[in-house]
C-alpha cells in the first residue's frame, strides 16, 4: 500500500500505524464465528459442510439438438451397479423435452437423448426408483407449463404418463406448480414443489398415499420469500429435500435477488416446518464464468464418494449443468472486534489497510471508531465504514481507536482470510502562531509593544497555551525576554521595557497535546524624535514679501526621516520628501504665522513660529520677527 502524505501549513506530515498480524494480536480481540490461525490469519470458523464446485458436467448440445439452448433441472440416481442416471430438461428454443444421460462415475456423462416429450412444455423432472420401477414427477402443460404430472418406466427410457399429481391452486400457487421433489416416508408421499402467482415463487407441500392426487397440507407456503433486499427476497424455488444428520431434514432451495439466483438451505425436524439456515451455500462466480448469473436447482444425491449437488448454472446466454461435491464448510458470517489501541495523544485517523485473500462470493468489510476514553462509551465516534478500494475512512479524531471486521461468504466451502490489518493515523500537529503585529521589520515608538498573532491548526484544535521569546539575535542564541508557558487562549502579549534597536521575536502555540513550530518575526524600537534645525528664515528675520522661502536640516540616527510637514498660517499642511531641504510658500494674503516639523517613522519634532507676525506684505514691515520655539 502507498500512503500519500499531504503537507499542511508547511509542516512535515508525519504518519504512524498500528498493525495486527499475529495469532497473539488477533486473539487479543473479540472473535465471533471467526478463528485465528497460524501463522497469523483470521478466517470464518469451520462449520458444517458445503459444496465445492467442480465445473460443468453436462453442457449444451450442438445447434438444433434437443438441449442446444438449455440443459437444466437435473435429477440424478445412483444405481445399485455403481452407475449413474441423470434425467434433465433440455430445449432447442421451441420445444422443451426430458432427456437422459448416463455415467459410470457421475462426472463424465453420455447423453442418451429424449425420453419424454408429451406436452409443449415438459421440464423439471424428479425420478424416484421403487423396486424395478422408475417414477417420474415433472412439470407439464402448454407453453410455460402449469401442472405436475406422474409417469412411470421399467428402465428409465420409455415412460408412460398415468395421471395428474398436482394442479395449480388458488392464491400464492394459483398460476403454476412446478419443480417437484418427492419423498416417501411414513407410508405417504410428500411432494415439495414450487408455486407461483405469476409474480413471486414460493415453496409448498402436498401429500398423497399414491403417485397422483396430491393434496396440499396447508393453504400457505412452507418456505416464503426472504426479507426485502435479502439474497432470496424476490423468489424461492425448491431444489431438493433429503435427510440430514441426526434425523434433521435438509432442503436446498433457489433464491433470487436483483437478477441473480443462488442456492441456500433450510432445516426441519419433521419435514413440515422449515427454518432457513442463513447465507447461500452455492453462488454465481464472477463474470465471465459459466454460472455468473444463476446457480439454482441443486439436486442432492448421496454417493460412496460423499454427497453431491448437481445444479443448473447460467451466464445469460447458455444454461448448463454443473457439479458440486461436499466439502468442509465455514460459518456464513463472523466478526472480529479489535482491542482498543492507545496512540498516546489525540491524532487524526484516516486509513485502514486490510491485507486479505477473498475467494469469489466472499467479503470483508472494515469499520473504525475513535474516542478520548480508554473504554468506548457514548462520547466515542460512531462506527465509520472503511472504503474497500482505498482504505480511506473519516478522518476521525481521537487518542484511542478500535476497528471491526465483518467477514462473510456466499460459498459455504470458502472463507475470506485476513492476513494483517494496519490502522494508519496522522500524528497530531500543534497549532501554528502567525505573527500579525508589529508587522515584520516595522518600527514602534514604545518600549512596551503589544505582540499579536493568529492561530492556525490543521485539525481545527484551538490554542490553549503559548510562549513568546525576544532576542537581539536572529538565531535566538540568547533570550533577552520570555513569557514562559502561558496557559491562555489570548493571541497577544505585551513586552516589557525594550531598549531601542532591532528585536527578533518568536511565538509557539500548544493545543494541549502538542506544541506547534516556532514562527519568527522582527521589529525595531525608536524612542528618540528626529533632530530638525531651521536654516531660514532666521529668528527675528523680517518678511516683507508674500514669498516665504523655508530651508532646514534634519537627521535621525535610528529610524531615519519618513517625511517633513510644513504649514503657513492657516493653510494646509504641506508634506515634502525628507531628501528635500527647502520649500517656498507663495502667498498674497496676510501672513501671521508659519510652522514646520520633521516626522520620523513613528516620532516627530515640531518647530513653530509665533502668530504675531505683522507687515509681511511688500509695503509692511514686521514688528515682531519669528522665533524658534
Amino acid at each position: 500500500m502507498v500512503l500519500q502524505l499531504v503537507p499542511i501549513l508547511s509542516q512535515p506530515v508525519l504518519a504512524d500505524s498500528w498493525t495486527e498480524t499475529s495469532v497473539a494480536d488477533f486473539t487479543g480481540g473479540t472473535l465471533q464465528e471467526v478463528v485465528a490461525t497460524a501463522p497469523g490469519d483470521l478466517q470464518l470458523r469451520p462449520n458444517g459442510t458445503g459444496f465445492a464446485k467442480r465445473g460443468i458436467v453436462l453442457g449444451n448440445g450442438p445447434p438444433g439438438s434437443p438441449d442446444s439452448v438449455w440443459a437444466r433441472n437435473p435429477s440424478v440416481l445412483w444405481e445399485s451397479d455403481g452407475s449413474y442416471k441423470m434425467w434433465y430438461c433440455g430445449s432447442d428454443g421451441s420445444q422443451s423435452s426430458i432427456l437422459l444421460a448416463t455415467s459410470l462415475d457421475g462426472v463424465a456423462w453420455s447423453k442418451q437423448g429424449v425420453v419424454l416429450q408429451t406436452f409443449t412444455t415438459v421440464c423439471a423432472p424428479f425420478v424416484l426408483r421403487e423396486g424395478s420401477t422408475y417414477h417420474m414427477w415433472f412439470e407439464g402443460g402448454l407453453a410455460g407449463g402449469g401442472a405436475i404430472y406422474h409417469a412411470q418406466s421399467p428402465d428409465g427410457l420409455a415412460w408412460t404418463v398415468n395421471g395428474t399429481a398436482l394442479q395449480p391452486g388458488a392464491g400464492w400457487d394459483g398460476t403454476i406448480v412446478a419443480i417437484p421433489w418427492v419423498v416417501h416416508t411414513n407410508g405417504e408421499y410428500r411432494m415439495y414443489y414450487t408455486g407461483s402467482d405469476g409474480s413471486a415463487d414460493r415453496v409448498g407441500l402436498a401429500t398423497s398415499s399414491s403417485y397422483t392426487g396430491f393434496s396440499r397440507v396447508t393453504g400457505l407456503p412452507i418456505l416464503d420469500l426472504g426479507q426485502s433486499g435479502a439474497w432470496d427476497g424476490e423468489k424461492v424455488r425448491c431444489s431438493a429435500v433429503v435427510n440430514g444428520t441426526g434425523g434433521v431434514w435438509l432442503m436446498t432451495y433457489g433464491g433470487l435477488r436483483a437478477g441473480y439466483w443462488r442456492v441456500g438451505t433450510a432445516s426441519s425436524q419433521d419435514g413440515l416446518s422449515w427454518t432457513k439456515t442463513g447465507n447461500p451455500v452455492l453462488s454465481p462466480d464472477p463474470a465471465p464464468s459459466w454460472d455468473y448469473r444463476a446457480v439454482v436447482g441443486a439436486a442432492i444425491i448421496d454417493t460412496p464418494q460423499g454427497r453431491r449437488a448437481y445444479y443448473t448454472g447460467s451466464d445469460d446466454s447458455r444454461i448448463q449443468i454443473g457439479l458440486g461435491v461436499e466439502a468442509p464448510g465455514f460459518s456464513p458470517t463472523g466478526s472480529y472486534l479489535s482491542r482498543v489501541f492507545d496512540s498516546g495523544v489525540r491524532n487524526t485517523w484516516n486509513r485502514v489497510s486490510v491485507n486479505v485473500t477473498l475467494p469469489p462470493n466472499s467479503d470483508v468489510v472494515a469499520f473504525l471508531r475513535t474516542g478520548e476514553t480508554v473504554q468506548p462509551d457514548a462520547t466515542w465516534s460512531e462506527w465509520q465504514t472503511v472504503d474497500p478500494s482505498s482504505g480511506a475512512v473519516g478522518p476521525l479524531r481521537g487518542r484511542y481507536a478500535q476497528y471491526l471486521l465483518s467477514l462473510s461468504t456466499f460459498e459455504a466451502v470458502d472463507t475470506p482470510v485476513v492476513h494483517d490489518v494496519s490502522v494508519i493515523y496522522q500524528l497530531n500537529f500543534g497549532p501554528t502562531g502567525i505573527p500579525r503585529d508589529p508587522a515584520n521589520e516595522s518600527w514602534v515608538a514604545v518600549d512596551t509593544p503589544v505582540l499579536k498573532w493568529s492561530s492556525s491548526d490543521p485539525e481545527g484544535d484551538r490554542q490553549v497555551s503559548f510562549q513568546i521569546d525576544l532576542s537581539r539575535e536572529a538565531s535566538f542564541g540568547t533570550i533577552a525576554h520570555s513569557s514562559g508557558t502561558v496557559s491562555s487562549t489570548t493571541t497577544e502579549w505585551q513586552a516589557l521595557s525594550l531598549e531601542e534597536g532591532l528585536w527578533y521575536w518568536r511565538v509557539r502555540l500548544s493545543d494541549g497535546m502538542t506544541w506547534g513550530p516556532w514562527t519568527n518575526s522582527s521589529f525595531r524600537v525608536d524612542l528618540t524624535a528626529p533632530s530638525l534645525s531651521l536654516a531660514t528664515p532666521k529668528e527675528r528675520d523680517a518678511l516683507n514679501s508674500g514669498i516665504v522661502r523655508v530651508s532646514w536640516s534634519v537627521e535621525d540616527s535610528l529610524s531615519g526621516v519618513d517625511r517633513i510637514e510644513l504649514k503657513l498660517d492657516d493653510g494646509p499642511i504641506v508634506t515634502v520628501n525628507p531628501s528635500n531641504a527647502n520649500y517656498t510658500f507663495s502667498r498674497t494674503v496676510n501672513i501671521s504665522s508659519m510652522s514646520s516639523r520633521s516626522i520620523g517613522s513613528n516620532t516627530r519634532l515640531r518647530l513653530r513660529f509665533p502668530s504675531s507676525w505683522t507687515g509681511c506684505l511688500p509695503r509692511s514691515k514686521s514688528s515682531d520677527p519669528p522665533r524658534i520655539l
